[in-house]
């Protein structure tokens, strides 16, 4: 038979083997923990920087302007921006957009989160356009619906940015936000350029090949 000091130097030696695999899997145990908390940190950096260059003032006014010129172009296109919400961006948005960027140049946080909803907001006017248009294109009643639903919640998201905007500037433009809102159609050219109709006037087509509209008097019911 085997000693008792055999079997100790056994014992000992399965000890040390475990106790070593132990301190081996604890060792890569912190070196995956650190490592996963190191690569979140800097995917966390990389996000705040891509938001930093997104919402530079560089940024945002190079969007602005590349959003007017398909403004511009669009504009004969089916789903082109027109008509009273052409005329709510450049009448309104765009004039409230640079006064509240100048009043709040040098509040970084107040002036971030209004570049934010700004480039939120001419996005949505696009997509709700194109979404609306898709809803009258697809004859397939689930894609309509869906089409539908986006569209809504697109504009409920954007009119809800412009009320924040009004709001931000103050009673007048809350009051004349809600004038150009409650207008006919025909009270703006497709353009959104010309003067809001007064009452007892339309926009109507004068001209095709180019293409231009001008104020006349609403005829009677």
């Amino acid at each position: 038979m085997m000693d008792t000091a055999y079997w100790l130097r056994q014992i000992i030696r399965l000890l040390k083997k475990s106790l070593a695999l132990r301190s081996a899997s604890t060792a890569q145990a912190r070196f995956l923990q650190e490592k996963s908390k190191n690569e979140s940190e800097t995917r966390k950096q990389q996000s705040e920087e891509c938001d930093r260059n997104r919402l530079s003032e560089e940024n945002v006014l190079k969007a602005k302007a590349d959003f007017e010129l398909r403004l511009d172009e669009n504009a004969d296109l089916p789903d082109g921006i027109g008509w009273q919400k052409a005329y709510i961006y450049r009448n309104l948005m765009s004039k409230w957009f640079d006064s509240l960027i100048a009043k709040y140049r040098y509040e970084e946080t107040i002036s971030t989160n209004i570049k934010s909803d700004w480039l939120n907001y001419m996005y949505l006017l696009e997509s709700e356009s194109k979404s609306t248009f898709l809803s009258f294109e697809t004859i397939n009643a689930n894609d309509k619906e869906s089409y539908e639903q986006t569209a809504r919640l697109e504009r409920k998201q954007y009119v809800a940015i412009e009320d924040g905007f009004a709001a931000a500037i103050g009673d007048e433009a809350i009051q004349e936000l809600l004038r150009v809102r409650e207008a006919p159609i025909g009270a703006f050219d497709r353009s959104g350029r010309k003067p809001m109709a007064p009452i007892g006037y339309l926009y109507v087509p004068v001209s095709l090949h180019p293409y231009d509209e001008d104020l006349k008097p609403k005829q009677p019911d």
